[in-house]
């Protein structure tokens, strides 16, 4: 891919700054504040287009802050790559000093496109079954401050009411993802407003600090009973979830889970495959050497989704349970532990066995579909 101007994009709550470069110290868009309404955003649009040559505008994966930036210059023909936000952390941007602005934080975003970007694919979008799956089993029951975030990405008026009922009200008028309006208007059909927000505050108040808290085994027996229900129909829906079924250790709560957060497995096959897997679920060990010094062990990266590894630890730990024997992933736990490892040390061989194992099984079943969809970045 080649690329002429790269665009940075500092995605906040309610704006974004955007700065485009041609080179380092060549600006061809001059820093500007852009709030998120349509209008502001096909304007902005528009001047990325009128650049000369090819443009690519960059941003960092925020949350959901930036899913409707993303997808609004998508749809006005712009080029746009969403980052991983370590990636441009970890990038230098020349300097000694140390500035931390909206403007020296799109350009860095935008050197870091000009550096790096030829090596990443468009965004080209998500399969909105597969972001509505992911946001139901990640926002299992949304707390006050996940529901501000949202309300805050889709609702151009910035409604400060939190309530369940005004928050589907608003995103199934205002929203631009569909994923998020068939999320809130499916569980806003089966849980009531009252009884859900109840359940948010309560567990808020008791003490949680993350979302994780907040899952399946902190639930109310019968809401958990709806989100898990709602979890299994969608992934029903994906080509893999038979596949996925069958696998040991994947129930109808960690399997459609590993689903949701893996996402559709064809999009590391143009990298190293199963690797990148690993790699991206931040289960593989890291490297640590420096002159003479070479650590034997070494703890994992824990890159990516907290969500997934919980998941994969959760399937890693059925398998230490019933101990099948003629199961591969067993067979490397069952090896590292008689080598004398540590408990961390032989489930973390088993989920990245395990995660080897999904990687081949799901792409034979991709392979015998011969699926000819899209495949997203």
């Amino acid at each position: 891919m080649t690329i002429d101007n790269a665009v940075g994009i500092d995605v906040s709550m309610h704006e974004s700054t955007f700065v485009g470069l041609r080179r380092p110290d060549e600006v061809v868009l001059r820093s500007r504040l852009v709030p998120h309404t349509a209008d502001e955003l096909r304007e902005i649009a528009g001047e990325i287009l009128a650049l000369p040559g090819s443009t690519v505008a960059f941003c960092e994966c925020t949350g959901v802050y930036h899913e409707p930036v993303v997808k609004s210059l998508r749809d006005a023909g712009v080029a746009v790559v969403a980052l991983n936000p370590l990636l441009v952390h970890k990038f230098g941007g020349n300097t000694l000093r140390k500035v931390e602005t909206d403007k020296a934080d799109a350009k860095k975003i935008a050197l870091y496109g000009l550096t790096w970007g030829y090596k990443f694919a468009l965004s080209v979008g998500e399969d909105p079954v597969r972001v509505t799956l992911k946001a139901v089993s990640t926002f299992s029951l949304p707390n006050r401050r996940q529901l501000s975030a949202i309300i805050f990405t889709h609702c151009p008026s910035g409604c400060f009411r939190v309530c369940p009922r005004c928050l589907a009200v608003r995103i199934a008028t205002t929203a631009l993802s569909s994923g998020r309006i068939s999320l809130m208007s499916s569980l806003m059909q089966n849980v009531s407003a009252g009884s859900a927000w109840r359940s948010s505050m309560s567990v808020t108040k008791s003490g949680a600090k993350n979302t994780d808290t907040m899952r399946f085994g902190r639930l109310k027996s019968g809401t958990a009973a709806v989100y898990l229900k709602r979890m299994v129909e969608l992934a029903k829906s994906l080509p893999e979830y038979e596949t996925v079924a069958l696998l040991y250790g994947c129930g109808d709560a960690t399997g459609p889970q590993l689903i949701a957060e893996i996402g559709d497995v064809r999009r590391f096959a143009e990298r190293k495959g199963s690797k990148s897997l690993v790699a991206f679920a931040g289960v593989s060990p890291g490297d640590s050497q420096s002159g003479t010094y070479d650590a034997v062990s070494n703890p994992i990266e824990k890159r990516g989704s907290p969500y997934l590894r919980r998941a994969l630890f959760c399937a890693a730990k059925a398998y230490l349970m019933k101990s099948p024997a003629d199961e591969p992933v067993y067979k490397t736990l069952d090896k590292k532990r008689a080598e004398g490892k540590k408990y961390l040390v032989y489930m973390t061989a088993a989920m990245n066995k395990f995660l080897k194992v999904y990687y081949a099984r799901v792409m034979e079943q991709y392979d015998r579909l011969s699926v000819g969809e899209v495949i997203p970045a």
